[in-house]
Parts: C-alpha cells; structure tokens; sequence
C-alpha cells in the first residue's frame, strides 16, 4: 500500500546519502491525489489508479522538492497531461536563465506552452525571499521548483522539477 511504498521510498534515498526531509512524503492513489494536503495511509493502490508521489530531500546542502507519477495502466489522457508537462520541461530550457524574471517564464508556459491549472516557482536556494514572487530576477546559482499540475477526474498528474539557474542556461538537478 502508500505506506509501503513511502517507507522503501525514503530508505532509498536516504541509503543514497539524503540527509534528511524538509516534509512528510506523500504516496497517494486515486482521487486522494486530488486533496490540498495529501497524505499518505494504509491504503491498497488499485489498478487504475494514478499514483502520485511528492518528497523533499535534503541532498548535498540542497533543499529539493520532487514529484512524480505512476500510471498503473496506459490512459490516453493520462499520457497526454504527462506529454504536455514534458513539452513544458522541454521548452523552458530555452528562456530560463539568469536576467530573466518568473513572471516572464509564467507568462510564456501560458502564452506558448499552455495553461496549467496550478503552476507555481517555489525557490529552493539563493532567493532573497522565502517566496519567489513573480517579478522576481532570476540570477545565477539560483535554485527553483517548477510545479506544473493537472487535475484530472481519478487523480493528479505533477512532476515537479528542481532547477538550477546557470548564466545562460538552465541545469536540472533531478
């Protein structure tokens, strides 16, 4: 079940030297996926299900915030949510950069990339701020979270990607 998976979850990462973890991680199934604050329990995941797990390891002096997605079977639409965050991912590595402000980077996913229901930069290190606002500079050595979402009827689809801002490029840490 979610805890099952949780706790190998955690023994791993921390046997591959995490030092600890900022929050709780979660491994949720189905619509549970869905709630605000998610959190994982004893239940059995269910063929159909979409399961969603969210950790924040601390790794070599970096605060990290990772997510990821497990289909239990191959839904198109399922597919194609995880596609269009791919495309995100993809794209993005040709604006993000230092001198570049989030709001910029928002407004692009938005216009060019499409509308994601939740999207968020959350920082993870060399912001001035606990917060990155969205006129907020980007400047090398910085390091961000994306959190692109999309909410579907039997669950959450979110891969949250950890990235460091070079000069002129973009380095993703996970």
């Amino acid at each position: 079940g979610e805890y099952e998976i949780k706790s190998i979850l955690e023994c791993e990462l921390l046997k591959m030297g995490v030092e600890s973890f900022l929050y709780p991680s979660i491994v949720v199934s189905g619509k549970r996926g869905r709630y605000f604050f998610p959190s994982s329990g004893d239940k059995k995941i269910k063929e159909g299900e979409i399961i969603y797990i969210d950790f924040s390891p601390v790794y070599k002096g970096y605060y990290l915030n990772i997510s990821r997605v497990i289909f239990t079977e191959e839904v198109e639409n399922w597919i194609e949510s995880l596609e269009r965050i791919n495309k995100l991912y993809e794209n993005i590595s040709k604006i993000v950069r230092a001198g570049v402000s989030c709001n910029f980077i928002d407004n692009y996913i938005r216009d060019r990339i499409g509308n994601f229901p939740h999207y968020s930069i959350v920082p993870a290190g060399g912001f001035y701020m606990p917060y990155a606002p969205m006129d907020a500079i980007l400047e090398e050595n910085m390091v961000f979270t994306m959190v692109p979402s999309i909410y579907l009827d039997n669950g959450l689809i979110r891969v949250k990607r950890n990235i460091l801002v070079k000069k002129n490029s973009l380095e993703f840490l996970d």
